[in-house]
Order: structure tokens, then sequence, then C-alpha cells
């Protein structure tokens, strides 16, 4: 991890004290558990490496023992470096890949509840019901939350690619083709509640004839994704957990969504 000092202007002898002191404090501090540190103010072969020489801007490299504690650290290292008159910035590669983590994950959130309501409000202009949006969210929701739970444990058991957009790219497929199915799904589902069928017998003959195009439509994404597995390119290869969840959603879609359809569906629930 590296800080940096800067000053619009050089830096005086009263600047140097205040960052040695700040350096000082750094070094003894316990809580950040120091196994090397090197500043400008170490030596003169340091000072030529880590001091600009207009003198405005001095560096120090932080060597921390627990990188997993870097927002905790670099936080503790921020408050020792408030010096008044000076501006100080501190970073490193942990941070950063700490810091995009953290605002790949906001990022995420905002992804999902995004989606979910524009779905939502898509699905209720579509079927003018409620109650159907509800179970096509629910479906889906359960099939991301599974496929995330199984990719997770493949990554951790056998080494299963991912990244920090896995996430992402499974939420915005299973959610797009999942509301896809979803349609497809009700639609045939209805036609036979309107043929006079039972709600179970419609969801059953639903899922005989849509639930066959489903499995087709399924299987080339399914393909598609499984073979980014060969892929070179660790940012392509993170997108295979994409199939896992097309998977799940399969099975979910053609089990799960059938069980609430034979069990809630009647024309005055499902089928305005």
């Amino acid at each position: 991890m590296w800080f940096l000092i800067k000053k619009d202007g050089t830096l005086n002898a009263r600047n140097n004290r205040q960052i040695n002191r700040a350096t000082a404090n750094i070094k003894q501090d316990p809580n950040l558990d120091i196994l090397d540190m090197t500043s400008a103010s170490d030596n003169a072969e340091a000072k030529k490496q880590l001091a600009s020489k207009d003198g405005t801007t001095q560096l120090a490299m932080v060597d921390l023992s627990d990188h997993a504690k870097v927002t905790t650290q670099a936080k503790q290292l921020r408050s020792h470096l408030k010096i008044n008159g000076l501006r100080t910035y501190v970073t490193g590669s942990d941070l950063l890949n700490d810091d995009f983590s953290t605002t790949t994950q906001a990022g995420l959130k905002k992804t999902e509840i995004i989606a979910a309501v524009f779905i939502f409000i898509v699905l209720i202009l579509v079927f003018q019901s409620v109650v159907v949006p509800f179970i096509s969210l629910l479906t889906v929701g359960v099939s991301y939350l599974v496929s995330v739970g199984i990719v997770m444990n493949l990554a951790d058991k056998f080494n299963f690619p991912i990244s920090n957009f896995t996430q992402i790219f499974m939420v915005v497929v299973l959610f797009g083709i999942g509301t896809d199915y979803n349609i497809l799904l009700y639609n045939r589902f209805k036609e036979e509640l309107a043929n006079g069928l039972a709600a179970s017998q419609a969801a059953s003959v639903a899922r005989k004839h849509a639930g066959r195009t489903i499995l087709f439509s399924g299987s080339t994404v399914l393909i598609g994704f499984t073979v980014l597995g060969l892929a070179r390119f660790s940012f392509y290869r993170s997108a295979v957990g994409v199939a896992v969840g097309v998977v799940v959603l399969l099975a979910v879609l053609l089990t799960l969504n059938m069980f609430f359809y034979g069990n809630t569906g009647s024309k005055d629930v499902l089928a305005k």
C-alpha cells in the first residue's frame, strides 16, 4: 500500500516535521501490524526515490500483514495522515481491488432492484394482474439465489471461474429470459383455462407443450454460456456461472412455477 503527501508549493521544514511525526505514529500503531515501511525520511537513497524533485510531494510504501482488512487499514492510515495544509492519498493494488469489489456489489444491488421493478411493471401491463408478476419474480428470484449459492460453492471447492461481474451477468440473463419464459408458460396456461380445463390440468398441459419450447430455447442459452468456459480470458470465463443459473431456472420454472399455477390458478385470480 502507498500513501502520498502533496502540497501546493514546496514542502517546508515544518511540513517535513509533521510528515515525519505522522510516519512515526504509523510505524508504532499496533492495529496496522506493519511488516515493513519505507518513507522519504529513512535515508538519502529513499529520499531520492520517494521525494519529488520539485519538493512538493512525498511517497511512502507500507507493507501490511493482513490484506483482508485493507479498508480498515486504509482508514487508520488516513487518520494518521490528517495534516493541515497538506493533501494525502492512500492507494495500492489491494485497496483498489477492494474499492472495485465494493462498488461492484453496490451496483449489483441497484441492478437487482431496478430489474425487479421494471419487470414487475411490464408484467402488470402485459397480464393486467398483480398475482402473476409476483409469481414470476418469485420463481426467477429463487432460481437466482439457488444459482448463486451453487456457483459460490463450486468456486470455493473446485476453483470454478468467477469474477466481480458473475452475479451481474446472472441477474441480467436470468431475469431477462426467466420473464420471457414465464410469459410463454402463462399464456399457454391461460389458454387452457379458457378452454375449460381445471387449473392443475391446464398447468400440466402448459408444461408439456410450452415447457418443450422453453427447454429448447434454454438449451441454446445454456450451450452458449457453457462454451465461454473454454475462453482464455478470465473475464469471459467468469460468465460460465450463467450456465448454472439457466439449468436451475429451467428446473424451477417447470416445477415450482407449475405448483403455483396448479394451486392458485383460477379464472378469478390468474386468467383475467
